[in-house]
């Protein structure tokens, strides 16, 4: 289906100023139901329900079995053969707005998620001007406010000179991001040393702009300054130090798999041990991004045996998907991410770790590009892929490979993060809950083509891929926002996710 955007006011049904007291106070008794989701399979980690779905105000009013359709929906939706999944909360992507609205911003990005079965997304800090005080991160918000059509929260960042700001940004963040390690938008100087970088760093500029998050060597002062806020931590765990002197000796390569070389597996290892010390030490929440390797994941998982209950972890459709052989086929630049693409024995063990709930989450790391900035050689193409507008299609292709079961697909991506962040009400398809949900077609399929696409980027990794699985319909807070037959319901909005 070639991508369209619908405009028609199609939730303008039930205007409340124009009902009199009488009848609002009427219908408050009665439970008014703006939408009816009838004959469809409800899916949680547990197992599977048959049953009809009652939504007002924005919320799961009723779950039944018999006949809903007395409550006077609405907004009918036929969902017969096809399974409703609690909304994708997609917990890392970098919308780039504001600062690079070239690539993407928070209206392209939204219809690129609604597209891929995501309801919730929470945007990371490296902008071009970045998130690193209470001020740039409510001026973000209100971008979002104005222009996502999906939930939304914004991460705060971490760098040299705004410790002080952390718990200022407290209530108005879903958590903090700390890099270890040099990636887009981010330089990492030992001590503090802020001058120039190594003649190898040089080839790689920063892909959002000359502003950067500058770091230290010292991680330990991000965990100890964000302990006390109890929100999460978001840690990019490479190591710094062996990503340098594994550059050192492939800086002269050009090749498709230089880069890879230069953050190996040892990194992201040592990365990985890292945070675990220092988590254990200081207390925080802790949360382990685009884990890629099989030992990296056995670390986590004996953390967690060992009692570190608030070590989580997830990792990305990059990781699952694609492979160094995948590059090696390519010949260019456009799987450039970091940390890099492993080997095909860390992506089966990935597949089986999510599966298994050793990885808690999966999130898309959403990071566009332009293609001619893609096009170019493997040090200067920036790192990263878009993601957003086949996530859940690329999961639900793992079901139907058996790599994952559908009731891990939903614990991945909506009632794990749901319950990482602490957002209560969400998550799940529950009565009482936010009506954030995603209706899916196992048996569909499609074949991803760029015209398809709503990202401004305009490509995708998975271009020329036939994937098993379709999203049918995307809800946010009981309003429609995308489904396939219209395409995306322009002119609703998300709401901002306020966490205690």
């Amino acid at each position: 289906m070639k991508r369209v955007e619908w405009n028609a006011p199609a939730f303008e049904i039930m205007d409340a100023e124009k009902r009199s007291n009488k009848k609002r106070a009427s219908e408050r008794r009665l439970g008014v139901v703006f939408m009816l989701i009838k004959n469809g399979t409800i899916v949680s980690s547990s197992g599977l329900l048959k049953a009809n779905i009652a939504i007002a105000n924005g919320k799961i009013m009723k779950i039944a079995d018999g006949d809903l359709s007395a409550n006077n929906g609405n907004i009918v939706i036929d969902a017969k053969g096809q399974f409703i999944l609690p909304g994708i909360i997609d917990m890392h992507v970098h919308l780039r707005e504001p600062g690079a609205e070239n690539k993407e911003d928070w209206a392209s990005a939204s219809k690129a998620a609604a597209h891929g079965g995501v309801t919730t997304f929470f945007d990371m800090p490296n902008n071009l001007q970045p998130i690193t005080t209470l001020e740039r991160a409510m001026e973000k918000l209100e971008i979002a406010r104005k222009k996502s059509l999906i939930n939304f929260g914004v991460y705060g960042g971490i760098d040299l000179s705004n410790l002080d700001e952390v718990m200022k940004m407290r209530d108005s963040v879903v958590g903090y991001k700390w890099y270890m390690s040099e990636t887009t938008g981010v330089r990492k100087e030992k001590n503090g040393n802020r001058k120039g970088k190594t003649k190898a760093n040089a080839k790689e500029k920063s892909a959002v702009g000359s502003a950067t998050l500058i770091l230290d060597d010292d991680d330990e002062r991000a965990f100890y300054a964000v302990a006390p806020s109890d929100r999460l931590l978001v840690v990019h765990a490479e190591n710094e130090e062996i990503n340098r002197a594994s550059k050192s000796k492939v800086s002269r390569r050009n090749d498709e798999l230089a880069h890879a070389d230069s953050r190996p597996p040892a990194s992201e290892v040592a990365g990985i041990s890292r945070t675990i010390e220092l988590a254990r030490k200081h207390g925080n929440r802790a949360h382990i991004t685009h884990v890629t390797t099989s030992l990296g994941t056995i670390l986590i998982s004996r953390a967690k045996a060992s009692g570190l209950a608030n070590l989580t972890a997830d990792t990305t459709p990059s990781y699952l998907y694609f492979t160094r052989n995948s590059m090696r086929e390519r010949k260019d630049s456009f799987l450039k991410v970091n940390p890099p693409l492993r080997v095909e024995t860390d992506k089966e063990f990935l597949w089986k770790a999510l599966d298994a709930g050793k990885i808690d989450a999966v999130a898309t790391d959403h990071a566009p590009h332009l293609r001619e900035e893609k096009s170019k050689g493997i040090w200067e193409a920036p790192s990263g892929v878009p993601l957003l507008d086949f996530f859940m299609p690329s999961l639900l292709n793992g079901v139907a490979e058996r790599k994952m079961t559908l009731q891990s697909l939903v614990r991945s991506t909506a009632e794990r993060p749901a319950q990482i962040f602490g957002m209560e009400g969400r998550g799940a398809i529950r009565e009482g809950f936010a009506a954030d949900i995603t209706i899916v077609d196992l048996e569909a399929k499609e074949k991803v083509k760029a015209e398809n696409l709503y990202t401004k980027c305009g490509w995708s990794p998975f271009e020329g891929m036939e994937l098993k699985g379709k999203v049918k319909w995307t809800v946010v807070g009981g309003q429609i926002v995308y489904d396939s037959k219209h395409g995306i319901h322009d002119g609703t909005r998300g709401e901002q996710i306020v966490l205690r």
